[in-house]
C-alpha cells in the first residue's frame, strides 16, 4: 500500500492519480482541498458532463454565493445541480481554477434515472482511520456487484478523456465517484476508444439560492458549511482579536442604579454579526489537532464543529432567557443524539436529530438557538447579479423530516379579537422602587407557594413509589399472581417456559423532608449567594431553607425582587426549622447543598428524604443518614421534567406583605 493510497485513497494508474469521493460530504470535500494542495498534479479531471464546464465555472466563480444549475432532460424531467463549498467535485473545479492548472470535465452527458442507495459507511470514519482504509472496506464489501450498463459506458469513457490528457500532462488528479474508481482504475489500463455523447448542451439556467431554500436543500446543513467556506478562505492571524460576543458578568448591587437608569450599556452587536462571529469562532476550532502542516490544511473535524456549535447556542441562550445549559442536560443532550445515529447507521449525528436531542434535552428555546445558529450562512443574499430561486424539498423529493418549534404558546383564536392579558407595569422612574423596600417584612407571593408546595408534594409520592420498586422482588409463577405478571423478566427467560410474577412489598414510613439542588455554586464566583430560612404560614405549607440570586439582582416591581433558587428544603410539617443557616452545627459544612441535604435529615419525622441534584450525594451524607436512621433517595435532576424545573426555580420576595395585592401587576 502506498502513502497516497493510505492517504487519500488514491488508485495509480500510469500517471492518473484516481481519488475516489464520496458526493455531497464535507470530509470528502476537505480531502481534494487538501490532495490539491500538497500533491501539485499536472491536471485535474472531474467527473462532471463536459457539456456544463461554461455554466459550472460561472456558479464556482460566484462561491461563496452559492448557485444551482438547472436543465431538463431529454425526457422533460428537471435536473437541479447545487454547486456548494462542501462538495468534493465542486471543491475539485475550484481548487484547479485557482491554483491556475489544467481542467477537465470527463463524464458523458447521458440521461441517468438511476439513483443508488449503496449504503456508505458515515464519512467521519475518513478522519479516523483513514482515506485508504475506508475505500479498501467499501471494495471490499462491493466486490462481486454487477454494474449497470450505463454505469460500464460512461467509466469506458472516462477512462478515453483520461489517457488523453495523459498524453499531454505526466501527473493527473482524477476525482471520481467512489462507485467507479474500481472499473475506472481497469479500464485505463487498456486503450479506449472515444465514447459516442451529446457534444453540447443548451438552456443550462445558472440562479443564486435564495437564503430561505439553504436548510432545505444543502446537502451539508448552512452552518458546516459555512465553517469549510470560512477555514478554506483564511482565518483571522490573531485569534486573540477575534471576540464573538462581549463576555458576561454578573450583576451587582452596585451596578442597579446604573442599570435602571439605562446608562453604562454596551453596545450589542447585530444579530447578523452575532450569527457571523459564531462562524468565525467554530472555525478556528474545528480542526483536526492531529493533523500535519499548516493550519489551513489540517482536516476538519465535524465532531468538533458540533460541539463548538452547540456550545454557542448555549451562549445565545443564555443571554436572552438566563437560562444555563447544564452538565447534565449536555451529558442527556449528547447520548440521545448519539443513539438517533446509531439507529441509522451514522457515527455522529446530523443537524436534525442534533435538533430534536436539543428540544427533548433542554427546551425549545435551546432548540430555536440552534436552529437559528445551523440555518445561517453569512454569504448567501437574496438578490444578486442573477435571478433568484426558491427551492423546497418537496419539489426535489428529499423525504425531509420536520420538527415544530413552539418558542410560545400557540394561539387557539384566528379571529382578530382582543386577548385578556395581565400587562406588566413599568415605571419611568424606576429608582423610586427602592423607597418601598422594608427589610423587616420579607414575604413570599402565595400563587409560588402553592406550586412548591404541590412539587414538593408530587416528589415525596414519586420517592415513596422510588424506594418500592427498590424493595419490589419478582419470582417464578407458582400458585397465586400477587401483584401481577413482570412481562419484562417473563420475556428475559422465555427460554425457560416460566412466568415470573411481581410482589410489591409495602414501604415503611414515607418522606419526611425534600431537597433540590439546582446549582451547587461555591466557587469564588458564586451566583446564588442570598441565604435564608422561611417558615409556613399555615399547616398546609412547609418550612423553608433556601439559597438563590441576591434580592437586588433584579427588581421588577415597588419592593419585589426576581430571583432564581440555587437550591431549596423543604420540611414538613411547618414551624420547626430554625434558621439553618445560622445553626452552630451546620458551621463547618462548606457546601451549601450539604447544609440543605443535613437540615432535611435532620428535621425529617419520616424514615426517608428525597434529594433531587445533578449529583448523588456523597458517602459522608449517607453516613449521616445512617446514624439519623434515615435513608437518602437519590432523584437525578435530568429524570424531572426541564419545565417543571423552570418553573419552580423562579420565585419572588416581597418586602412586606402589603406587596401582596399589587405583586401581579409586576411578576412577569
Amino acid at each position: 500500500m502506498t502513502d497516497l493510497h493510505h492517504r487519500y485513497g488514491i488508485l495509480e494508474q500510469d500517471g492518473a492519480l484516481i481519488l475516489p469521493v464520496l458526493h455531497h460530504r464535507m470530509e470528502y470535500a476537505d480531502l481534494v482541498r487538501r490532495a490539491i494542495a500538497e500533491l501539485a498534479p499536472d491536471a485535474v479531471a472531474v467527473e462532471y458532463p463536459d457539456t456544463l464546464m461554461a455554466p459550472l465555472r460561472a456558479a464556482v466563480n460566484r462561491l461563496p454565493q452559492i448557485s444551482v444549475l438547472l436543465y431538463e432532460d431529454d425526457e422533460g424531467n428537471s435536473v437541479y445541480l447545487p454547486v456548494e463549498p462542501a462538495d468534493a467535485f465542486v471543491e475539485a473545479v475550484r481548487s484547479a481554477s485557482a491554483a491556475e492548472l489544467p481542467l477537465r470535465l470527463i463524464d458523458l452527458d447521458v440521461d441517468y434515472p438511476l439513483r443508488h442507495t449503496e449504503p456508505f459507511p458515515d464519512t467521519y470514519a475518513v478522519l479516523r482511520i483513514g482515506a485508504g482504509a475506508y475505500l479498501d472496506a467499501y471494495l471490499d464489501a462491493s466486490a462481486g456487484e454487477k454494474p449497470h450498463e450505463l454505469d460500464l459506458r460512461r467509466e469506458l469513457g472516462m477512462a478515453h478523456r483520461v489517457q488523453a490528457m495523459l498524453e499531454q500532462h505526466e501527473r493527473v488528479l482524477v476525482v471520481v465517484g467512489m462507485a467507479h474508481a474500481r472499473r475506472l482504475h481497469e479500464a485505463l489500463q487498456t486503450s479506449q476508444p472515444a465514447p459516442f455523447a451529446r457534444a453540447r448542451r443548451d438552456k443550462v439556467g445558472l440562479f443564486n439560492l435564495a437564503p430561505s431554500s439553504l436548510g432545505e436543500v444543502l446537502t451539508s446543513f448552512p452552518f458546516l458549511a459555512a465553517v469549510y467556506e470560512r477555514r478554506r478562505r483564511g482565518l483571522p492571524r490573531d485569534p486573540e482579536q477575534e471576540q464573538m460576543a462581549p463576555p458576561r458578568r454578573k450583576a451587582k448591587v452596585a451596578d442597579f442604579l446604573s442599570v435602571i437608569d439605562g446608562t453604562g450599556k454596551d453596545e450589542q452587536p447585530s444579530e447578523e454579526e452575532g450569527l457571523t462571529a459564531a462562524v468565525d469562532w467554530v472555525s478556528r476550532r474545528a480542526h483536526d489537532g492531529e493533523g500535519e502542516g499548516a493550519e489551513h490544511l489540517r482536516p476538519l473535524d465535524r465532531r468538533r464543529v458540533q460541539r463548538e456549535l452547540l456550545d454557542r447556542a448555549s451562549a445565545r441562550y443564555h443571554d436572552r432567557t438566563g437560562e444555563e445549559y447544564k452538565g447534565w442536560q449536555r451529558r442527556v443532550l449528547h447520548k440521545f443524539a448519539r443513539n438517533m445515529a446509531l439507529q441509522e447507521g451514522r457515527l455522529l449525528p446530523d443537524f436534525y436529530q442534533l435538533l430534536v436531542a436539543a428540544r427533548g434535552a433542554v427546551d425549545q428555546n435551546f432548540c430555536y438557538e440552534l436552529w437559528l445558529l445551523g440555518e445561517h450562512y453569512p454569504w448567501q443574499r437574496a438578490s444578486a447579479e442573477i435571478p433568484t430561486i426558491e427551492v423546497t424539498a418537496e419539489m426535489l423529493n428529499l423525504g425531509t423530516r420536520r420538527i415544530h418549534l413552539r418558542r410560545f404558546d400557540p394561539v387557539a383564536k384566528r379571529r382578530m379579537l382582543r386577548v385578556p392579558f395581565n400587562k406588566r407595569k413599568h415605571n419611568k422612574f424606576k429608582r423610586d422602587w427602592l423607597e418601598h423596600f422594608d427589610p423587616s417584612g420579607l414575604c413570599s407571593h402565595p400563587p409560588e407557594d402553592i406550586v412548591i408546595e404541590d412539587y414538593g408534594a408530587y416528589l415525596r409520592k414519586k420517592g415513596v413509589k422510588l424506594v418500592g420498586e427498590d424493595q419490589a422482588r419478582t419470582e417464578p409463577f407458582t400458585s397465586s399472581l400477587k401483584d401481577g405478571i413482570d412481562v419484562r423478566e417473563t420475556l428475559r427467560n422465555w427460554h425457560e417456559g416460566q412466568i415470573y410474577v411481581r410482589d410489591d412489598r409495602r414501604v415503611r414510613g414515607g418522606v419526611g423532608s425534600v431537597v433540590i439542588i439546582f446549582d451547587e455554586d461555591d466557587g469564588p464566583q458564586e451566583r446564588c449567594s442570598f441565604r435564608m430560612t422561611w417558615l409556613g404560614e399555615h399547616d398546609q405549607e412547609s418550612d423553608m431553607a433556601f439559597y438563590s440570586t441576591e434580592l437586588l439582582d433584579q427588581v421588577v416591581g415597588p419592593g419585589i425582587n426576581r430571583c432564581e433558587y440555587g437550591g431549596l428544603m423543604l420540611s414538613y410539617p411547618p414551624l420547626r426549622l430554625f434558621d439553618v443557616w445560622e445553626d452552630p452545627d451546620y458551621q463547618a459544612i462548606r457546601l451549601k447543598s450539604e447544609v440543605l441535604l443535613m437540615a432535611a435529615i435532620d428535621y425529617s419525622l419520616e424514615p426517608h428524604v428525597v434529594y433531587v441534584a445533578a449529583d448523588p450525594p456523597r458517602s459522608a451524607m449517607r453516613s449521616y443518614a445512617e446514624r439519623r436512621q434515615r435513608k437518602i433517595i437519590y432523584v437525578p435532576i435530568g429524570q424531572l421534567s426541564p419545565t417543571s424545573m423552570k418553573k419552580i426555580r423562579v420565585f419572588h420576595v416581597l418586602w412586606g406583605k402589603d406587596k401582596r395585592n399589587i405583586a401581579d401587576d409586576y411578576i412577569w
